[in-house]
């Protein structure tokens, strides 16, 4: 039988309909849009440029093909009302983060990164009573609520800095490694939801940290990259498209 080809010759057209399908997997691979969702880290404290902050590098690194925005407030914390000193869930950015996710439009691959958990380990904070058993519910309140955004985008649990030697602000690292880390974990296991491992990389390089938190140039352009890492191997999933062959010629 004749292989069908197209009009103006060149590539027969079952070969190049299944290169087109070949470059939309390959284009699938990253985010349409990737909302930044943490604290001052987030925001970018510590960088000498509004440039140099990590949703600005990723951004870079990603190029046109996404939108990257960042929604950070500083001093944040994943601990909601009665145990946390400023709840994310009460801040301004945790509103506008679900409306950029939620609008991103039918088509988007959308991804949403949560760094937060630095500022729970705070003794004020965290020597309460019951704050472990809170940490995990309110944690797992925050992924949930954005996973379940109508785009459906695919949340990536990112695990907090302030490691360094002598964190800044109250913040223990010792609290971090040992107990917040493993909640997020169990959170992501739970969930199925990819994990950015960020604590390693703050513990064994002590020198990016500019006061034992926050990162100086070089070190958020790490972060951005091994974020960028990230979303290459665990790509957002594109939302699901239903009654998708009534939309065909032959079907109408």
């Amino acid at each position: 039988m004749t292989e069908a080809r197209s009009r103006r010759g060149g590539l027969p057209l079952v070969a190049t309909v299944s290169l087109m399908g070949v470059v939309a997997c390959a284009g699938e691979r990253w985010p349409t849009h990737v909302a930044c969702v943490g604290d001052s880290i987030t925001l970018g404290d510590g960088a000498s440029t509004p440039g140099a902050t990590y949703p600005a590098v990723l951004q870079a690194l990603l190029g046109p093909r996404a939108r990257v925005e960042e929604f950070g407030h500083s001093g944040a914390t994943v601990l909601g009302p009665g145990a946390g000193d400023l709840p994310y869930e009460e801040q301004p950015e945790f509103g506008a983060a679900t409306v950029f996710a939620s609008r991103a439009g039918p088509d988007a691959r959308v991804a949403v990164v949560v760094l937060l958990g630095t500022n729970d380990s705070k003794p004020e904070i965290w020597d309460a009573p019951g704050r472990k058993e809170r940490f995990l519910a309110d944690f797992q309140r925050v992924v949930d609520h954005f996973a379940g955004l109508p785009t459906h985008p695919t949340v990536y649990v990112a695990t907090p800095l302030g490691t360094g030697d002598r964190p800044c602000c109250g913040i223990r690292g010792d609290v971090i490694s040992r107990e917040i880390v493993p909640l997020l974990e169990e959170v992501a296991k739970r969930r199925g939801l990819p994990l950015v491992r960020l604590t390693p990389f703050a513990s064994a390089h002590p020198e990016l940290l500019e006061d034992g938190v926050h990162p100086n140039d070089k070190g958020y352009g790490l972060l951005a990259s091994m974020i960028n890492d990230a979303l290459g191997r665990s790509p957002p999933q594109p939302q699901p498209r239903r009654g998708w062959w009534r939309h065909l010629p032959f079907m109408r």
